[in-house]
């Protein structure tokens, strides 16, 4: 529930905060903001990047110097690439040809490609531009100091924004004052809502502090003493089994003496004086044990089921009781009060944070000028350099990586291992052995020929990437169009119509843009309103959880508690009803466990015949005629016979 009043603090009050301070920063920013989508609406933004254009060209200027000096290098790379792979043709076709006069040699020249090597285009750069115009084209345009032109059209086209400002000054505060006023009114129903659900709370302690304060006092009145006991009791029951299991041992094992039987009468004995109150105690406790499970742990019928959480609420101002079912959340509990409905706060912020009137925009821009004509043609002026023509395209499509058209690397390799095979085999003459080994020898030198020109491809595609890198970045500086000639034309002929846009619509546009952002402000707070309502009635306050913590109190209380202590003295009430047949079977097994003897060589007969044991029978005890003979002489006191039937 703390949880639940942190939420609505939230929602209500900083969100209307973020909210507030994020509609106040549109309004200090509404003229920028019209005159953004003016100039998007109208195609003024050609003046910014007019503007780029001319301040982007230091930069330019700096990328292609780079340019120049990376296409001065890989020129002379190219070159001495081209003149080392035409030396190394020469040279392995006059051996292929000349020295080695076989038509392997022929088939292997024309098969590894080494005519063709030198015949990519990737060596011949002559289509290139000249780097070096486009150089001085830009440092005539940064002489020339165009940049402030399109600066001092942004200035007056700032113009219009100001006189935006101005149109709105009467309405923009009045806005600001609505804002804070319904800031207030959200702080109020914040205060009113903590309130209502500080109440609830309360009705939650008082509704379930009685179950909480009985097993306190219960704890307090007998928790002690039911400790005390339950060990008392758990050590008789415990002393009583141990006496009884001896009797049992004594009585089946052990004859020699009365063991067995004066253990049954011990335990008769402490049975006696214990069950009794056993009985009491176990039936005391037990009492209370069901008085609290009824209480706690009754199964519920099904509504109290579905309604777990059944909170009621009862204000000072409402005298109804209403359950906040699982189904629900806290504002329909409060609303089926009576003390709270989130729609009265949709319909009380439903008016409109606009002003009902909207000042129309009137100032004539038929007199504004963006650019003068003079600052036009000076403009047009930088089309007539060198520059004109230029693009990053015209660069890039020259340079490519295919500097040969096989690999030197595998070629070498190819080639050695035929020198190798065929060369250097036995079969051939002792006049053309000496021709043959010269060749070899002249292969394997043109072989360190062919590494060296190798090693020149690496720094030559470097330099290839930058070149591609840097011209397309120059591109991205003064270009937007085909080329820089192009770029230019079309920019200010942009900013022309643009200018003309202005001075015939431009007052009407303006006019719609107010009565858009107006719009946006109150689409803006509708959505808020409607926000806030929907949090409310779906996400915030949700019973759900209430109930699975009520539900799972219950739980834990009846599995971990109650449940356990009625288990406790059950199992000892039972214990003490088992005490009763006990009682009987102990009794009767005494007489059988008791063992009769003699003293000295006195002989007791008893004459049983008529005799049955008091202690069995409950009847009066009459004692039995017997007759004792001493030694010898039992054959004159009439045992005899008796005696004989005895060890029969």
């Amino acid at each position: 529930m703390r949880d639940i009043l942190d939420n609505i603090h939230h929602v209500f009050v900083n969100n209307f905060e973020e909210f507030e301070t994020h509609i106040n920063a549109q309004l200090n920013d509404v003229d920028n903001h019209i005159l953004l989508d003016l100039s998007d609406i109208s195609g003024l933004n050609a003046l910014t990047d007019l503007e780029e254009i001319l301040s982007n060209m230091p930069r330019a200027l700096a990328l292609m110097k780079r340019v120049d000096k990376d296409i001065e290098t890989l020129l002379f790379y190219i070159a001495q690439y081209r003149d080392g792979l035409r030396f190394v043709r020469r040279k392995m076709t006059y051996l292929l040809t000349v020295w080695c006069d076989y038509q392997q040699c022929n088939d292997i020249l024309r098969s590894s490609g080494i005519l063709q090597w030198d015949t990519s285009v990737c060596l011949h750069l002559d289509l290139l531009p000249n780097i070096s115009e486009f150089i001085e084209s830009l440092q005539d345009i940064i002489r020339a100091d165009l940049l402030y032109i399109p600066r001092q059209g942004i200035y007056n086209y700032q113009v219009v924004g100001k006189i935006i400002r101005e149109n709105l000054h009467d309405q923009l505060p009045l806005i600001s004052m609505k804002l804070a006023k319904l800031s207030e009114t959200y702080r109020q129903n914040v205060t009113h809502l903590q309130g209502l659900i500080r109440s609830i709370i309360n009705d939650i302690y008082s509704q379930h502090s009685h179950m909480t304060k009985g097993f306190h006092e219960l704890q307090q009145s007998y928790g002690s003493d039911r400790k005390l006991i339950s060990i008392a009791l758990s050590v008789s029951i415990l002393t009583i089994t141990i006496i009884l299991i001896a009797a049992l041992i004594c009585g089946w094992c052990v004859r020699r003496d009365n063991s067995g039987s004066k253990c049954l009468l011990l335990a008769m004995v402490l049975i006696s004086l214990i069950s009794s109150l056993m009985l009491l105690v176990c039936l005391f406790y037990s009492i209370m044990g069901l008085i609290m499970y009824h209480a706690v742990c009754t199964p519920r019928t099904s509504l109290e089921r579905h309604d777990v959480f059944d909170t009621h609420v009862n204000h000072p101002f409402n005298k109804n009781e209403t359950m906040c079912h699982e189904n629900q959340n806290i504002f329909d509990l409060l609303r089926v009060a009576g003390l709270y409905d989130v729609n009265s706060l949709w319909k009380e912020m439903s008016d409109n944070i606009t002003p009902e009137y909207i000042i129309e925009f009137r100032d004539d821009l038929t007199k504004l000028v963006i650019l003068t004509e003079e600052q036009k043609i000076r403009l047009s002026h930088t089309r007539n350099g060198k520059l004109s023509d230029y693009h990053g395209l015209s660069i890039r499509k020259v340079l490519c990586h295919k500097l040969s058209q096989v690999d030197l690397m595998k070629c070498k390799v190819y080639l050695l291992e035929f020198a190798n095979k065929f060369l250097n085999s036995a079969k051939h003459s002792l006049a053309y052995q000496y021709r043959m080994n010269a060749t070899i020898n002249n292969m394997r030198l043109l072989s360190n020929d062919i590494n060296q020109i190798a090693s020149l491809e690496r720094p030559i595609h470097d330099l290839i990437n930058r070149i591609w890198k840097d011209t397309t970045t120059i591109d991205g500086l003064i270009t937007r169009y085909e080329d820089f000639n192009n770029s230019i034309l079309l920019l200010i002929e942009e900013i022309t119509e643009a200018e003309y846009f202005l001075h015939t619509r431009g007052a009407e546009y303006i006019n719609a843009l107010i009565q858009e952002f107006y719009q946006y402000l109150e689409k803006a707070f509708d959505k808020y309103v409607q926000r806030v309502s929907e949090e409310c009635k779906y996400i915030i306050g949700r019973c759900v959880p209430l109930a699975l913590i009520h539900k799972r109190s219950l739980n834990n209380l009846c599995h971990y508690l109650v449940d356990p202590i009625n288990g406790y003295w059950l199992g000892l009430f039972t214990c003490a009803l088992l005490f009763f047949p006990i009682v009987l079977v102990a009794h009767k097994l005494l007489c059988l466990y008791r063992v009769y003897g003699h003293i000295g060589s006195a002989i007791i007969y008893f004459n049983s015949a008529h005799f049955a044991c008091p202690a069995c029978t409950d009847t009066p005890f009459v004692p039995a005629p017997y007759v004792i003979s001493a030694g010898n002489q039992i054959h004159l006191c009439g045992c005899e016979e008796a005696f004989k039937e005895k060890d029969a």
